[in-house]
């Protein structure tokens, strides 16, 4: 019989459909968790299929066994609808470009952008989803399921990320002021080539929030968790 100490180890509820309702409770299967010869406690658990209308299960165990080997088995429910990896392909462009911009002394913009890699690095120059990304956060699974509408930079000349932008075959919007770019990409699920408008955003605008007074300096971790706080 396995203690109940030893579900100390976890929180045994979780958020299923509203954040911080704890309705879903993530305890071990007691009947099935076992005590091999080693002494390893081994545990099963149970799980809760999230809705996504973008992916269906295919009843075909070959196909399902097909799209896990194409990176395309599982997609994560998200407010998107690009794929991140396809996205962050767009933002490694801008910030390629800004890092060879750097590189060339006779350009006019060259001091700017070694300025801003020196403050935060080339992957600091983007935060959220695709900087989880870029900067190696996450699992392959992760990176292949999660989607997203928009590149969140952050560049504090704006000048210099405009001009990246324009190079990298961004056009700006004079409506909403937001620069826009056209993608393609090759639908697992569907097996289509599907085509849609992501959106870059510069948010150092965040810099000074009106509403409570404090700043957020960066892109990094600490940076949310200051402001945060």
């Amino acid at each position: 019989m396995i203690q109940k100490s030893l579900y100390g180890l976890w929180d045994l509820k979780a958020d299923s459909v509203t954040k911080g309702d704890n309705l879903r409770d993530v305890s071990p299967i007691l009947s099935k968790t076992k005590i091999d010869e080693k002494g390893f406690v081994h545990f099963v658990f149970s799980k809760a299929m999230f809705h996504n209308p973008k992916f269906i299960v295919p009843n075909d165990d070959y196909e399902l066994f097909e799209r896990f080997l194409d990176g395309g088995s599982r997609e994560y429910p998200s407010d998107g609808s690009i794929p991140v990896d396809v996205i962050t392909s767009e933002a490694n462009l801008v910030l390629d470009k800004i890092t060879e911009i750097a590189s060339d002394a006779n350009h006019k913009y060259c001091q700017t952008a070694r300025e801003e890699l020196r403050k935060n690095g080339k992957y600091g120059l983007v935060r959220g989803t695709v900087k989880l990304y870029l900067s190696e956060y996450t699992t392959r699974d992760w990176r292949r399921k999660r989607f997203t509408d928009d590149i969140d930079f952050w560049v504090l000349n704006k000048n210099l990320l405009e001009y990246a932008l324009k190079e990298t075959g961004w056009q700006k919007n004079h409506q909403t002021r937001e620069f826009e770019k056209i993608v393609k990409w090759f639908n697992y699920s569907s097996k289509k080539l599907e085509v849609s408008l992501i959106i870059a955003s510069n948010d150092t605008d965040q810099l000074l929030d009106f509403c409570n007074g404090c700043y957020l300096e960066g892109s990094a971790l600490k940076d949310i968790f200051k402001k945060m706080i």
